[in-house]
């Protein structure tokens, strides 16, 4: 049969069983509605009374039924008539299914429709017909809401003060038309009002876009934070100074507020959700002590600002809320009661306890953020936990777990993670943060290239929903910025992983206080592609300039990190082996190996001398000593411990290892020692080998590993896990073991 519009053969006539059918239904149809128009006029008859007849209901008096049985009649036959109808409809869409199906199969054989994979979830198949006349289509009309919601937007300054009466549903559509159509400042007039954004707020389901317009207002100059933190004052002042207040009125503010806060939290805007949550303290201040749901709203309101100090890097007081969660908690673990736990039941334990975890976590303390971790994860498997805080606990102990390279349990957390966060959490910005932190996990597992691909979505996901300037972006850029100069080291191409640096330290700049911690951050990961970007350099001038201003950056990003952290921390170790190279680049090698080994005497104590990172800064001072000072004796052993670390670590095709295998070659080459030059030759090629047929391996895709239908539960990953760890060692039965950590920093 030939296509209709091509040659040959004319299209066959269509067909007429079909056609009669078409009519048959029609008609039927027909004859249902005129039988629907004669039972509402019958019901309407029926029920309708005359005036006269109210005169007469009036004068029978209340014990008179009559006109009450008659109305109950006449409802009772609108009732029957109406389900009868609806009966009769359903017979009439099924014929009509089944009559588009069979118009639908002739269509399709007759080459007339290009896209044959229509929407069966659709009325009639979700089949969209447009008229076409020459070659300009007609499209189909729009909506009646959407037309209707065009018009409002269209005339607002008319209907400003009737659309506050609508549904919140509806009125989010008409915000985010205007949204759509670059109407920022009656919008941004809108949103600056309290009550309605409040309104939008408690629209859980359109988060991801109120934090897109949101961020939109907020780059083109709308002061939306500023007014609706002002209002708030206000009314928290007026109540807390009208004495007759009541508790409801003080609940109703106080909820209202902590939205708000939490809201501007997400959004990283944190000076201005410090203040909401400050407010919110006030009004806890005034709640009546015996009120039962007081010591729930303390515990909650401590838990947002333990989550604004950590994230907005106030560490000092981010520990002093956490001790006030550690006595509570530890009573709760503890209770075997069933009274405790009922009492206890609006707790949500594992979230608080992988928040404390979180805390450690970014002040590089792995070990103690661990123990958090598996209480946490001890949680997840012995009480019903929301799923939300499965997932946070699942991946932030993954990342944990990754530091300290247990890398098998960490990778069934994060992948267990990922699949509940594709599952349950697709759109929103949990599953950003999961995908950011399980390319964090890939990185460090040596999956580089894997984790660019995670990292590329996340990061479009990350700025569909925040914009291109908040913090959260900045962050983003910040560890994209870090995979791609790992990935690119070998090949020295820089540009990218720069652009993106450079922009997450422009973000910061603007949006953070002078002394901010993650400007230090971001200014380090500059300051490493400065670096390198140098070296190739030919202008020995612009080489200078530009190591120059990377040891300023590294410099006053190693002031921070002591004023925070003091000398023994991870990220002071780290920034002690980055200004170490530094020096080297800069030919100060005294300077240099002096840093080198300040970073691995501190890698080695902090981390243990078979970690990783005390591995890297060994190897680092290998390479200073056998090119620039040469001490080969003592490069080579320095390259032999960094090799048998990273062996143990990862194994022989890990990235790492053809450093350490081509420094070895060039100390043997020196020494003269030709057959053990010959030996390691030897392993550099059983390297090649190896890398060459693990990226083989590893080539069937980023998400090929994430389970698509586990019959595991979180809270069975859970306690796999947290079997394994005990198994080997490496954690105890004790989760409530002592630290000095938390002593030695809480003078800070």
């Amino acid at each position: 049969m030939a296509n209709a519009g091509g040659g040959g053969a004319p299209a066959e006539a269509p067909d007429v069983d079909a056609i009669g059918h078409a009519a048959l239904v029609v008609a039927r149809l027909r004859e249902v509605v005129d039988r629907a128009d004669a039972a509402i006029a019958h019901v309407a008859n029926d029920v309708a009374l005359r005036p006269d007849d109210q005169q007469v209901a009036a004068a029978r008096g209340a014990g008179d039924g009559v006109a009450v049985a008659a109305l109950n009649a006449a409802v009772g036959d609108a009732e029957v008539a109406a389900f009868q109808l609806i009966g009769q409809l359903r017979e009439i869409v099924a014929v009509l299914a089944r009559e588009r199906d069979q118009i639908r199969e002739a269509v399709i054989q007759r080459g007339l429709l290009d896209d044959p994979d229509l929407n069966d979830n659709e009325p009639l198949g979700g089949i969209h017909f447009e008229v076409v006349i020459g070659d300009e289509p007609i499209l189909q009309p729009e909506s009646l809401l959407s037309l209707a919601v065009t018009v409002v937007v269209d005339n607002f300054s008319k209907f400003r003060q009737e659309v506050r009466f609508l549904p919140s549903e509806v009125l989010f559509e008409i915000y985010a038309n205007m949204y759509k159509r670059e109407k920022y400042c009656q919008l941004g007039y809108e949103w600056c009002n309290l009550d309605v954004f409040h309104r939008m707020l408690m629209l859980k389901s359109k988060r991801v876009e109120i934090h897109q317009i949101y961020q939109t207002l907020v780059r083109t100059g709308t002061t939306i934070s500023g007014t609706l933190i002002a209002v708030a004052k206000q009314r928290v002042d007026w109540l807390l100074s009208d004495p007759s207040w009541t508790v409801y009125e003080l609940e109703v503010l106080y909820d209202f507020t902590l939205e708000m806060g939490v809201f501007l939290l997400e959004a990283c805007s944190y000076n201005w959700a410090g203040e909401a949550l400050m407010y919110c303290h006030c009004l806890l201040l005034k709640f009546p002590l015996r009120a039962r749901w007081r010591q729930q709203k303390l515990f909650e309101l401590n838990y947002w600002l333990l989550e604004y100090y950590t994230g907005n890097c106030m560490y000092a007081e981010a520990m002093k809320t956490c001790s006030l969660f550690d006595a509570l908690v530890a009573h709760i673990e503890k209770s075997g009661s069933r009274n405790d736990q009922d009492n206890d039941k609006a707790v949500n334990l594992a979230q608080i306890l992988i928040q404390s975890a979180v805390l450690w976590y970014q002040m590089g303390e792995y070990k103690h953020a661990l123990r958090y971790a598996v209480r946490a994860l001890r949680s997840v498997v012995n009480r019903a936990t929301p799923m939300r805080t499965k997932v946070d606990v699942l991946r932030v102990s993954a990342k944990i777990l990754i530091c300290l390279r247990q890398f098998d349990a960490a990778v069934k957390l994060i992948r267990h993670a990922v699949y509940l966060a594709l599952r349950y959490f697709e759109d929103g910005r949990r599953f950003t943060c999961v995908l950011f932190d399980y390319a964090f996990c890939l990185v460090n597992r040596d999956r580089i290239e894997h984790a660019l691909n995670v990292y590329d979505i996340a990061l479009r996901m990350r700025v569909e929903q925040f914009g291109p300037l908040s913090v959260r972006t900045s962050q983003a850029l910040e560890d994209v910025a870090y995979a791609l100069y790992v990935h690119e080291y070998g090949t020295g191409n820089f540009q990218q992983a720069s652009e993106l640096a450079n922009r997450a330290v422009e973000i910061n700049k603007k949006l953070l206080s002078k002394d901010h911690m993650l400007i230090a951050s971001s200014q380090r990961m500059k300051a490493l592609i400065m670096e390198e970007q140098a070296l190739d350099l030919s202008d020995e001038t612009q080489k200078a300039a530009m190591l120059a201003e990377a040891l300023c950056l590294h410099k006053a990003a190693l002031s921070h990190y002591q004023r925070r952290f003091g000398d023994e921390n991870v990220h002071t170790a780290k920034n002690y082996g980055n200004i170490g190279r530094l020096y080297q680049s800069m030919g100060l090698y005294e300077l240099s190996e002096e840093m080198h080994k300040k970073a691995i005497a501190i890698k080695a104590r902090v981390l243990g001398e078979d970690d990783y990172e005390t591995a890297l800064s060994m190897g680092h001072l290998a390479a200073l000593y056998t090119h620039d000072m040469d001490r080969q004796e003592e490069a080579r052993d320095l390259y032999l411990k960094s090799i048998h670390i990273a062996l143990k670590m990862f194994g022989e095709s890990f990235t790492g290892l053809e450093y350490d295998y081509r420094g070895l070659l060039r100390v043997y080459g020196k020494l003269g020692d030709m057959e053990q030059a010959d030996i390691y030759r030897m392993k550099l090629m059983d390297w090649e080998f190896a890398r060459n047929r693990s990226l083989a391996e590893e080539s069937t895709g980023t998400w090929a590993e994430i389970p698509t239908d586990p019959i595991e539960t979180a809270s069975d990953v859970a306690r796999e896990c947290l079997e394994a760890l005990t198994a080997s060692g490496f954690i105890n039965e004790n989760p409530f073991e002592s630290s000095s950590t938390q002593k030695r920093f809480g003078g800070t």
